[in-house]
């Protein structure tokens, strides 16, 4: 509230928290009548704490925080009232989840007198309630870890149970113009179509597959990993409809006799190849190539070896060219330059010795290659802890160290823009930054968003760039680059429960975002349509392409300067997608292994 933080504790009561300068929080207050202290939701000048404490002294806590240096207790409800969960409130009714209990309606009109109006017992075990109006009627779902209950509580003092859904869950979202509950279970995601909330009908659900993390999505599949060991390949096709077509598990079969773990580290995509990195103890790593032309069937192509280490999802593969750095003793991390044109005969081109722990993730710009290596076990105090390294790639042979660039905080993630001189960087407790590479020796920072929770991974879609936070998947706004803002974010946590921490993000547009999260994987709608303006000239164009195959995509304004650049796989008589563009006089140039194509683009 303003410029105070309320924090429940289980130990220490109520804490207030002066957050004005966000770079020096202070505790300004403790009031510590009550502990094991839950949940709290603040209306106007009181806050209402939820408690779960075995004993009946309080469930619910009125705290009058209009002085925050000095905030009191005015009022509590026990007795009956007990082991507070969630609180949810409406106008002046709270509802509390109570674990062993049921669900409780407490009358908070006035806080100073606050009343319990019922209790329902059908569901024993709640963690939270959602309560929503549709027409004249006001409903309350009850996520229960043995069922979810649907209660008409239009009469607060006597809710009624209208239906009871056999899903073990732990929270509930509500999407109120489309009558569609999203359900979070301790097994998967359900959807439900809630027209006739007495009636409700499944529409979709989606098992969760282990731990997923290290996440690419091409077209309508996406790859990941499910944390035990698989690669999942799943058709993405319908996003309300999941399904998983294949899974591969041979890379395990390369892995040293004298292995105590393995697992992946890693996942890329690039022209019908999947490359996975698989690292394990004592210090191995190697890079496995598996073709997924048809992912229902994927096969594995070719394997590379190395001592050494990899963690995180890091390298990156352009055509037939490998960027893949290894984490290897004496604090090192070497960057080794790969040509995988034959998958079965892996050849050395080049590489680079890098002082830093390890390079986090890759990205690359026409002939620049950018290294995050802000990782440091001990918390960014070493001195080998490296924020952003930028070399030039042009000779693969002899890569040649440009700059390195020192961001605010610990540079984890960074991805490019493909038509601009830009780069997106997760600087880890420091938020999302846009910097300007154009001139790569000297970088400039041209926008900033911070961001709640630390943040490890970015990705860029068009004008869009999506960005995992803690229990957060968040999409940020920019113009061609340029003026970065919050867009929108998801939060996993309040609206899903336990969801998981945001492990991974990826994109293929702005449209959709995808994630992984220690629950599963999910598909974000983020409302920005690929055609969004009145003048957009994102028509379907056609061209005539002899041989299919990776094709550069490059389009030029009148003046020269290029306004757009980005590698597409077209097919035979391909149809491209191109981005929004102010009405004028460009060139287009596609440039592939076989021929070269110019045509002249007018935008009305």
């Amino acid at each position: 509230k303003d410029t105070f933080a309320f924090i429940t504790t289980r130990a220490g009561g109520l804490y207030v928290v002066n957050i004005a300068n966000p770079n020096n929080p202070q505790i300004v207050a403790n009031e510590n009548s009550f502990t094991w202290l839950m949940d709290i939701i603040i209306k106007e000048n009181i806050a209402f704490v939820t408690n779960y404490d075995p004993g009946d002294t309080a469930g619910l806590i009125a705290y009058d925080i209009s002085d925050p240096l000095h905030p009191q207790v005015i009022s509590y409800i026990g007795g009956n009232v007990r082991r507070g969960m969630k609180i949810f409130i409406k106008d002046t009714l709270a509802y509390i989840g109570a674990r062993y209990y049921g669900f409780y309606i407490v009358n908070i009109a006035d806080p100073r007198n606050m009343r319990l109006l019922s209790q329902a017992t059908e569901f024993l075990d709640v963690q939270r309630v959602n309560v929503v109006n549709f027409g004249d009627t006001l409903y309350a779902f009850v996520s229960d870890i043995y069922g979810l209950g649907i209660y008409d509580v239009s009469d607060p003092q006597n809710p009624q149970l209208i239906n009871q859904l056999n899903i073990r869950s732990t929270a509930t979202y509500i999407d109120r113009t489309n009558r569609k509950l999203y359900d979070q279970a301790l097994a998967g995601a359900v959807l439900f179509d809630l027209t006739y909330p007495y009636n409700p009908q499944l529409i979709n659900y989606y098992i969760y597959l282990g731990n997923p993390y290290y996440l690419t999505v091409k077209d309508t599949f996406a790859y990941l990993y499910d944390g035990y060991g698989i690669l999942r390949i799943l058709d993405i096709s319908q996003p309300n409809n999941i399904t998983e077509i294949a899974y591969y598990d041979r890379y395990l079969e390369s892995i040293p006799s004298n292995t105590l773990g393995a697992d992946i580290g890693g996942i890329f995509y690039s022209n019908n190849y999947i490359y996975l990195v698989v690292r394990g103890f004592p210090w191995f790593c190697y890079l496995a190539i598996v073709d997924v032309s048809n992912p229902r069937n994927p096969q594995w192509v070719g394997t590379k070896m190395w001592r050494g280490y990899a963690g995180g999802n890091q390298f990156y593969v352009e055509d037939t060219i490998v960027f893949f750095p290894l984490a290897s003793e004496g604090r090192t991390t070497t960057l080794k330059i790969l040509n995988v044109a034959d998958p079965q005969r892996i050849r050395a081109l080049g590489e680079y010795f890098w002082q830093t722990w390890v390079a986090m993730e890759i990205t690359k710009y026409d002939t620049i290659l950018f290294m995050a290596g802000g990782y440091d076990p001990w918390g960014g105090t070493q001195p080998l802890q490296r924020d952003l390294g930028i070399l030039n790639v042009r000779d693969l042979t002899y890569p040649v160290l440009i700059t390195e660039y020192s961001t605010p905080n610990q540079c984890r993630g960074v991805d490019c823009f493909r038509y601009l001189p830009i780069i997106a960087v997760a600087d880890w407790a420091a938020g999302v930054h846009t910097i300007d590479i154009s001139n790569p020796a000297s970088p400039q920072i041209i926008g900033t968003v911070d961001l709640e929770a630390n943040i490890e991974d970015v990705h860029i879609g068009r004008e869009l760039i999506f960005v995992g936070n803690g229990y957060q998947f968040t999409a940020l706004k920019t113009d061609m680059g340029q003026n970065l803002r919050l867009y929108g974010y998801y939060d996993m946590l309040s609206k899903f429960g336990y969801g998981g921490v945001t492990t991974d993000v990826w994109s293929a547009g702005d449209e959709y975002g995808y994630g992984t999260t220690y629950g599963g994987f999910f598909i974000y709608y983020t409302g920005l349509s690929e055609i969004k303006e009145a003048n957009d000239f994102r028509k379907k164009t056609h061209l005539k392409i002899n041989t299919a195959g990776e094709y550069f995509i490059t389009i030029y304004d009148a003046n020269g300067r290029i306004v757009f650049k980005e590698k597409q796989y077209l097919k035979e008589n391909s149809v491209i997608n191109l981005p929004f563009l102010k009405s004028g006089l460009y060139f287009l140039k596609i440039k592939g292994k076989e021929e070269i194509q110019r045509k002249m683009v007018i935008v009305r």
